[in-house]
């Protein structure tokens, strides 16, 4: 398959992002952007809402459908002719205001998948939108006259506009959640498989990836090469991030080599003071093939996921009773599916587990199946020299500071705060150089200085200044920004690594738009993290995870946010209320519905169920999380 350009992706990205509606834009007039403010209280536009598809009589170079899909009324400007599938289209212009894309799809497999959205819209009659990743109930009132509609061969058709998701009950909601995307259940997290090198163990991750036999790297010395990373001062994109050497020294790197035999002796990764807390699988931070827009990271079909905590095996060495620590370690690996059918196998058989019981031998076999393929060494044949799937490691802790301070060692400050502070670290494969694990920049997350504030009054503007870009609070508000490494050219923006204080969330005085410093912190690591997806607490041991691992003892599950359940600490709906205090038309301060799990189970159930009019109708979200 023929691969699109930097800038080919970017055309694509922008003319999509135009065809969103933010009110008007369905009358097929372009809309104009900048005529009045955008009020803090409105939805965010997540979906395209015209499409027009034309089935042709050619077919494709395997004999496959192929049909044109133009999205009418885009802004008014040269996109360029791409590639999707295996067709092959030459470098072309299409005309202004009609961006054009080619896909090998057949016209009975769309009208099915539209059929299923309006048997489901005639049968409930509610939907949910999660614009701005919160909650949104919707009760359009042209729903039950929406149709499906047959799109004949050689001639175009606009399809029907996609309304929302419509609604699924509790039940259905919490098995998609439980069984299908963050798995927690002790009878999966427990199980032999996650303990020793079995396969959902930290060791065995940790051994796949550093794949002796490509690269000749010793799995202990894989292992080691990483945790030194906190023995020493880094500076990553000219940031400077100090070293945690006591903490991680006390608490992880002694503790494992006395119970691997001793100074000298290789790390015995059977023994992995790392207990899983969950197997999760993000599919909704999937690309999409059909109408050509790319998000961030590597993964077509999104990503995979395995989260650990660290245990404190100073004082109880068995592991399976060690305490855990504020110390989380997610591996996240990207499902690379180059194809329309293989992204949707992928999303299926996710979507079975729902008919099992994770308590069965059943049920974990499957799961089993699904892991290996991504966490297997030799995963990426495109990723030498390890060819790990891996996209990332993320690490978020402040455990390191508090064993530290519990031996007396005196913290120094960072960027004027005290000690001690949650840390976000973010670590790749180095494919160019060695094989090892490296720490690179924390993703979509600006450095500390750049915050705003009584605390920082002058620090704010040079991101003001980035987010009041046209173009930038543009791509912020359609949740399609990635935040550039350097801006301006030669000054470092994004940061090395993520310090999170107490009940943090990003503002700068000179941000014109609300709903854009919202939107733009809430993608950061230290927004939602923090301050944007938590309510206000007094210690920091109390948030800053969103799977708290101080819960995840042997034969309990792990407890997740208000953020990620949707339920506040009263068990009612969770509705937290603009840290900045921003209002919406009606005077009172904005108040926003997070329940990430539910917007993901809603996400994989449309995906599989209306799988070729879903895709032609979302746009991908750009956030890391």
């Amino acid at each position: 398959m023929q691969t699109r350009s930097r800038a080919q992706w970017a055309a694509v990205a922008s003319f999509v992002a135009a065809s969103l509606v933010a009110g008007g834009a369905i009358d097929g007039q372009d809309e104009k952007k900048d005529d009045k403010p955008v009020s803090p209280g409105a939805a965010a536009p997540s979906a395209v809402r015209r499409v027009a598809v034309t089935p042709l009589k050619e077919r494709s170079p395997t004999g496959g459908p192929v049909m044109e899909v133009r999205l009418p009324g885009a802004e008014k400007r040269l996109v360029r002719g791409s590639v999707t599938q295996d067709i092959k289209i030459p470098e072309r212009g299409v005309p202004a205001g009609e961006p054009t894309q080619r896909v090998s799809i057949g016209p009975d497999e769309l009208y099915q998948d539209q059929k299923r959205y309006e048997e489901d819209l005639l049968k409930v009659g509610e939907f949910v939108d999660f614009s701005d990743r919160s909650r949104h109930k919707l009760a359009p009132k042209d729903a039950k006259q929406w149709r499906a509609v047959k799109t004949p061969v050689g001639r175009e058709t606009q399809l029907p506009p996609y309304l929302g998701s419509p609604v699924l009950c509790e039940e259905d909601i919490q098995t998609l959640s439980e069984r299908c995307l963050m798995i927690r259940d002790p009878a999966v997290v427990d199980d032999r498989r996650a303990k020793g090198t079995g396969a959902w163990s930290f060791g065995h991750l940790m051994t796949e990836m550093a794949n002796e036999k490509a690269t000749g790297i010793k799995p202990s010395d894989f292992v080691l090469r990483w945790l030194e990373h906190w023995e020493r001062d880094q500076n990553v994109n000219g940031c400077r991030i100090d070293n945690r050497r006591d903490g991680i020294r006390a608490l992880v790197i002694d503790p494992w080599q006395e119970a691997s035999g001793g100074p000298g002796k290789p790390l015995d990764l059977a023994k992995a003071p790392f207990r899983l807390m969950a197997i999760i699988n993000r599919l909704d931070l999937s690309s999409n093939a059909v109408l050509g827009v790319d998000r961030i990271g590597d993964g077509g079909a999104g990503e995979a996921r395995l989260m650990f905590c660290a245990l404190d095996t100073r004082k109880e060495k068995d592991l399976d009773k060690a305490p855990p620590a504020l110390f989380t370690v997610i591996f996240e690996y990207g499902i690379k599916r180059k194809s329309l059918q293989g992204v949707k196998d992928w999303a299926e058989s996710w979507y079975e587990l729902r008919l099992h019981d994770p308590k069965t031998d059943a049920y974990k076999a499957r799961l089993e199946r699904l892991t290996e393929e991504f966490v297997r060494a030799g995963a990426d044949p495109e990723c030498p020299p390890n060819r790990s799937a891996l996209a990332q490691l993320r690490t978020n802790e402040i455990a390191l500071d508090l064993v530290a301070s519990e031996l007396g060692v005196e913290l120094d400050r960072i960027d004027g705060l005290p000690r001690p502070l949650w840390e976000l670290r973010e670590f790749v494969v180095n494919t160019h150089d060695d094989g090892f694990l490296y720490q690179v920049t924390v993703k979509q997350t600006p450095r500390l200085a750049l915050r705003g504030g009584a605390a920082n009054p002058t620090g704010g503007q040079r991101l003001a200044e980035y987010v009041n870009v046209p173009a930038n609070l543009d791509a912020i508000l359609n949740e399609r920004h990635r935040l550039p490494v350097q801006f301006p050219a030669g000054r470092p923006f994004v940061d090395g690594a993520s310090i999170t204080p107490l009940d943090f969330f990003w503002d700068a005085p000179g941000i014109k738009d609300p709903k854009a410093r919202h939107l733009l912190s809430l993608a950061t690591c230290s927004g939602c993290h923090a301050g944007e997806a938590f309510p206000r607490v007094n210690k920091p041991g109390a948030t800053f995870t969103h799977l708290f691992p101080l819960t995840r003892v042997e034969g309990r599950a792990a407890e997740v946010s208000p953020f990620l359940s949707g339920k506040g600490a009263d068990g009612k709906e969770f509705a937290l209320p603009d840290p900045a205090g921003a209002k919406g038309p009606d005077g009172k301060v904005i108040e926003r519905k997070f329940a990430d799990l539910e917007r993901r189970a809603y996400f994989l159930r449309d995906f599989v169920r209306y799988f070729l009019y879903y895709q032609l109708n979302r746009v991908p979200i750009q956030n890391v999380h």
